[in-house]
């Protein structure tokens, strides 16, 4: 069985309807944060005030449906996942942002509140979802004007029969097409690591 592979839709991407006082940015003011690594793409979108971010994805797909879906732009999937920033000030004086996810209206799971600053932090998601038409919903408040809210990225599960045209795909470090060298040893089952020069990593794919 083919394992799971993630579309990531970038904060920028149009299919995201921002609602409230967003502001995007492009500067690359949060690469240092923490130790997980920069921002997808170095972009974010930020609020100081309450706001919401809505995303629609569709996963009712034929043969006779690909080409409007390509048209359209649409987003088809059977899992999806929230990822953000927490940029910490200080948790004494400056309560962090909450949020609340919801699928079709219902609320799902979010995680537990990184008490540090970092990027790359998963803040909700669902899976198990049918092929269907869903909508997510990301509701913030915003409890201290000098603590904002960071939002980076959407992951989602494509449906089998989604046309991944111009997708970018994200491969996990314990996917079967990576084949790793001898000198290659896993860091906290997210990513692998080596200290050894010229060790080698080969990904088989089909593309160009």
């Amino acid at each position: 069985m083919a394992p799971d592979r993630w579309v990531v839709i970038d904060d920028t991407d149009p299919g995201l309807d921002y609602s409230g006082n967003w502001f995007p940015d492009t500067t690359g003011s949060h690469d240092n944060v923490g130790i997980l690594g920069p921002p997808y793409l170095q972009t974010l979108h930020w609020t100081r005030t309450d706001g919401s971010v809505s995303f629609q994805f569709n996963g009712i797909f034929d043969s006779s449906s690909e080409s409007t879906a390509k048209d359209l732009n649409i987003y088809a999937g059977t899992a999806i996942e929230v990822w953000g920033t927490n940029d910490v000030v200080n948790h004494d004086t400056n309560t962090v942002p909450t949020l609340q996810c919801f699928i079709d209206g219902a609320s799902i799971d979010r995680e537990v509140p990184s008490q540090f600053a970092e990027n790359n932090l998963k803040l909700c998601g669902k899976s198990g979802l049918p092929d269907g038409s869903h909508n997510l919903q990301i509701q913030v408040k915003v409890l201290s004007s000098s603590q904002p809210f960071w939002l980076d990225q959407i992951r989602y599960i494509p449906s089998p029969k989604m046309p991944l045209d111009n997708k970018i795909i994200y491969i996990r470090n314990n996917d079967p097409a990576i084949q790793f060298d001898a000198q290659w040893r896993s860091l906290g089952g997210n990513a692998s690591m080596t200290n050894t020069q010229g060790s080698v990593a080969q990904v088989t794919f089909v593309g160009k």
